[in-house]
C-alpha cells in the first residue's frame, strides 16, 4: 500500500486500474514470487473462490485480504500452509489485517400502506392516462385518474415519499405531477422532445432520454440536478475491459436512480455488428456513476434475450428487479436480485409480454403486469410475495390492480436525507448499519422519518480516525435519528511514508551513502545502496532537505505528502562541482585539431592543447553562456549551455574566417568552406547557398529540421549559372531536405 496512488476521480476513476496492481502483485507473490510460494494452481483456486464467493462490488482492499485468507482455509484447512502464505502475500504488499466492512442491512420501510401509480386506458377518450390507487386519499379498488393529459405507454417515476411523479405525455412532452390531487400536471410545453424520464427518490435529480431530429431516442442520457441547477449529459457506452468502452449502445429506455443518488441504472439497446455485416440486437442493464462518469455493467447482454425494466428496492439500493424476455418465444421471466452479492432468483413468468416489475413499499413482494384481454388496458397487475431475502418467491401471486399496466409502488410519508462527508477516501471509510451509506468521499441516503442509523468509521493501514463532526461527535460509533435532514463529517488523519534513493550527480549516478534526509521533523540516513525510508508523516507540505558530506545540500521548501511515495530519486551535486572535457576541430568533427582555442563557461576557461583537447572543472549545475574562440576562426557561442553532470567526449567545431566563402546560410553572416558545418549551423527552414563547385566531403543530415540547399551560385552569390556537386556520401537520418541545382557523384 506504500505504492497506492491517490489520483483524482477523473484520472483512471481514482486510480482503479493503477492500484489494482497491488492485489495483482499479492497474487504473483503467492503463486511464484515469494519464499514458500504455493504455485499457480492453488493460488488460482484461492483467488477465484474469493472473487466468486466472498467479494462484492463494494469490497475494499482489506476485504480482498480477508476473502482470500478465508478461501484458502475453506479449500485447504485452517492451519494449512496455503492460508499462512496467503496472509504473508498480503502482508508483503502492506494490506494488513483489519476488521471487514459491516454488511449493510435493508433500512426500515415507510409506515404507510402501499399505493400504486399506473398507466391505464381511459375508455371514454381511448387514450392512456396516469392513474393512482391510494386508499388513504379515498381511492376505490379500481383507483382514480391522476393526469389530465394523455400519457405515453411507459413507466412513470415517483419520489420515495410519494409526493411527486414524472411521466411522458403521449406527444413526448415531459410532465411533473403532484400525486395528492393538489394540482394538475405541469408540463414543459415542448412536445416531441422526451422519450423517457425518471426522478430520483429524494426529488433532486431528473434523468431524460431525449428524441433526436429523426424522431428516435438519442444514445445519451441527460441528468439535471435541481439542487445545484446543473445539467450533465452522459454518452451511452458499453464497458469492455481495462477502462475501454465500446460505442455499441443505440439508446436507453427505463431509468431509475439509487436512493443515495450516486448511480443511475438503465436498460439499453445494444447493436452488435457481426463479421458478415449482419447486426444482432439485445437489451441489457447498465449504470452510470454520477460522480466519476464511469459506466458499469449491471446485467450484461445475453444472446437471444432482451433484459430490461430495472426497478430498485425501497429499503436498499442493493435490491433490484428486472426481467429477461426470450427473443424466440416472447416469454418474459421476472427476476429479483441483490446487486452487492450478485445473486438472483426467478419470481414470475409472463407469456408473450413484459412484466415491468416493481417492489412493494417494504420490498416484501413484487408487482408485475400480466396480459388480460378482458380489460381496456389489456393488462392487470399481480402481486408475488417474497421470502425474507427479498428475492425468493413465497406463496402464489394474486391480483393487485385490475386494468392497469406499468405499476409503480410508493408509500406516502416523510423521508429525510443523511449526508456523510469523508475528508480522505484513502485513509478510511464510513459505513451504515442500515441502508446504503458506504462512503469513500461523500455519500447520502434517504430514510423514513424516525429511522436510527449507526455509522461506523474504519481507518485504513497507517491512518487514524480522529473524530466526527456535524450531527455526530467523538470517535465511537455514532447513531443518528432521522427526524430531519442530517449531515455528518468523518475526519481521518493518514500517516504516509517516503522511500527512495540518493545519487551522486544525477538520477543514475553512484549511490550516496550516509546522506541525511529530513522532512516533517523526521530523518533517515541512506544505506550503502543510497536508499532511505521515512514513515509516520501526516498529510501536508513540509520542507525537505537532503545533505551529505562533500555535496551541496538539496532543499525543497514545500514537498507535498498526500499518499505513500516510493521510488523517489534525488541527486546531490558534488561540492567540487562538475567537469566538462572534449576537443575543438576545424570545419567538421574529425577535422584538423585547433590548438590554443579558448573555451569559456561559468567564469572558467580552458585552452586546447596540440590535439585540440580541453578540460574545465569546478562547475556547478545550471545553464551558462558557452563561448569557444581561436585566432583565424569564427567564435562559437551557445547562450544557454546546461550543466547537470560531468561531461566528457564533447566535440566542437570552428569555421575558419580565412577560408574561401563557398557556402552561406540564410540569416547568418558567417562564411563556410564546407557544406557540413553550414548544415549544422542552419536553423529550421533555412536556405544553404553553395557555389557551383565540387565539395569533396560526406554530408550527414541528422537533425530534426528542414533545409533547402540551393546550388550553382557564382562567386558573388548573385546568380546561379551552374550546379553544385557533392563528391561524397549524402546520408539523411532525420529531418527534410530540398536540393536545387545540386548533384551527387
Amino acid at each position: 500500500m506504500s505504492q497506492y496512488y491517490k489520483l483524482p476521480l477523473a484520472d483512471d476513476y481514482g486510480g482503479v486500474h493503477t492500484n489494482n496492481t497491488i492485489i495483482s502483485h499479492a497474487y504473483y507473490l503467492l503463486a511464484a514470487g515469494m519464499n514458500g510460494a504455493i504455485g499457480i494452481g492453488d493460488a488460482e483456486r484461492i483467488f477465484y473462490r474469493a472473487l466468486t464467493t466472498h467479494l462484492t462490488t463494494q469490497s475494499e482492499f482489506i476485504d480482498a485480504r480477508l476473502a482470500c485468507i478465508r478461501s484458502a482455509k475453506e479449500l485447504f484447512g485452517d492451519d494449512s500452509a496455503q492460508a499462512a502464505r496467503t496472509a504473508a502475500a498480503f502482508d508483503a504488499v502492506e494490506v494488513t489485517d483489519s476488521t471487514p466492512a459491516p454488511t449493510p442491512t435493508p433500512g426500515p420501510a415507510a409506515g404507510g400502506s402501499d399505493a400504486t401509480l399506473s398507466v391505464s386506458v381511459d375508455p371514454d377518450n381511448q387514450v392512456y392516462r396516469l392513474a393512482r390507487r391510494e386508499t388513504a386519499l379515498g381511492d376505490g379498488n379500481a383507483g382514480s385518474w391522476l393526469s389530465q393529459s394523455a400519457a405515453a405507454y411507459s413507466r412513470p417515476s415517483v419520489t420515495a415519499d410519494g409526493t411527486a411523479a414524472v411521466f411522458v405525455k403521449a406527444d413526448n412532452d415531459l410532465c411533473l405531477i403532484s400525486t395528492d390531487d393538489s394540482s394538475s400536471e405541469t408540463c414543459i410545453g415542448v412536445p416531441g422532445l422526451v422519450y423517457s424520464a425518471a426522478i430520483s427518490p429524494d426529488g433532486d435529480y431528473f434523468g431524460f432520454v431525449l428524441l433526436g431530429e429523426d424522431g428516435n431516442p438519442e444514445n445519451k442520457i441527460t441528468v439535471y440536478n435541481q439542487a445545484t441547477d446543473q445539467t450533465h449529459t452522459y454518452a451511452l457506452v458499453a464497458p469492455a475491459s481495462e477502462g475501454v468502452t465500446l460505442d455499441s449502445v443505440a439508446s436507453a429506455d427505463v431509468m431509475v436512480f439509487t436512493a443515495n443518488s450516486r448511480f443511475l441504472i438503465y436498460d439499453a439497446l445494444n447493436v452488435l455488428k457481426m463479421a458478415d455485416g449482419s447486426k444482432i440486437t439485445a437489451w441489457s442493464i447498465y449504470a452510470i456513476d454520477l460522480v466519476t462518469g464511469e459506466t458499469l455493467i449491471v446485467v450484461p447482454p445475453m444472446a437471444n434475450l432482451d433484459i430490461g425494466f430495472p426497478a430498485l428496492g425501497h429499503t436498499s439500493d442493493d435490491l433490484i428487479a428486472f426481467e429477461a424476455r426470450s427473443q424466440a418465444t416472447g416469454q418474459s421471466t421476472v427476476f429479483a436480485g441483490n446487486i452487492r452479492t450478485g445473486t438472483v432468483a426467478a419470481v414470475a413468468v409472463v407469456a408473450n409480454d413484459y412484466g415491468v416489475a416493481s417492489f412493494t413499499g417494504d420490498d416484501s413482494a413484487i408487482v408485475y403486469s400480466v396480459p388480460d384481454a378482458a380489460q381496456w388496458t389489456g393488462h392487470s397487475i399481480y402481486r408475488q410475495p417474497l421470502a425474507s431475502d427479498h428475492m425468493t418467491p413465497a406463496g402464489t401471486a394474486s391480483l393487485w390492480l385490475q386494468d392497469a399496466d406499468f405499476g409503480v409502488i410508493y408509500r406516502r410519508g416523510a423521508y429525510h436525507k443523511l449526508t456523510v462527508s469523508n475528508n480522505d477516501r484513502n485513509s478510511g471509510s464510513v459505513n451504515s448499519s442500515v441502508g446504503g451509506i458506504s462512503c469513500g468521499d461523500s455519500c447520502s441516503f434517504i430514510y423514513p422519518e424516525g429511522t436510527q442509523v449507526t455509522l461506523t468509521a474504519r481507518s485504513y493501514t497507517a491512518a487514524t480516525f480522529t473524530g466526527w463532526g456535524g450531527a455526530c461527535s467523538g470517535t465511537e460509533n455514532c447513531t443518528v435519528t432521522l427526524n430531519q435532514a442530517r449531515a455528518v463529517t468523518a475526519t481521518f488523519s493518514g500517516t504516509f511514508s517516503l522511500s527512495g534513493s540518493v545519487r551522486s550527480g544525477n538520477a543514475s549516478g553512484p549511490a550516496v551513502t550516509g546522506a541525511t534526509v529530513s522532512i516533517a521533523g523526521k530523518t533517515a540516513t541512506t544505506d550503502s545502496a543510497g536508499t532511505f525510508s521515512i514513515s509516520g508523516i501526516s498529510a501536508g507540505s513540509y520542507p525537505l532537505t537532503i545533505s551529505a558530506t562533500g555535496y551541496s545540500t538539496y532543499s525543497n521548501a514545500s514537498h507535498a505528502v498526500a499518499a505513500n511515495q516510493s521510488g523517489l530519486n534525488f541527486a546531490l551535486v558534488p561540492a567540487s562541482g562538475y567537469s566538462m572535457a572534449g576537443t575543438v576541430h576545424s570545419g567538421t568533427v574529425g577535422g584538423p585539431a585547433i590548438s590554443g582555442a579558448t573555451v569559456s563557461i561559468a567564469g572558467k576557461t580552458g585552452t586546447t592543447d596540440a590535439s585540440g583537447a580541453f578540460s574545465i572543472s569546478g562547475l556547478t549545475a545550471g545553464s551558462y553562456a558557452l563561448t569557444i574562440s581561436a585566432a583565424g576562426y569564427s567564435t562559437h557561442t551557445n547562450p544557454s549551455y546546461a550543466i547537470s553532470a560531468s561531461q566528457s567526449g564533447l566535440n566542437f567545431t570552428l569555421t575558419s574566417t580565412s577560408a574561401t566563402a563557398k557556402v552561406k546560410v540564410s540569416g547568418s553572416p558567417l562564411p563556410y568552406a564546407l557544406l557540413q558545418p553550414a548544415y549544422i549551423d542552419a536553423a529550421d527552414g533555412a536556405a544553404i547557398l553553395s557555389q557551383g563547385v565540387t565539395f569533396s566531403e560526406n554530408l550527414l543530415l541528422g537533425a530534426s529540421k528542414a533545409v533547402v540547399i540551393k546550388g550553382g551560385y557564382d562567386a558573388t552569390f548573385t546568380s546561379r549559372p551552374g550546379y553544385t556537386t557533392l563528391d561524397g556520401i549524402l546520408k539523411i537520418r532525420r529531418g527534410r531536405v530540398v536540393a536545387d541545382r545540386f548533384k551527387i557523384r
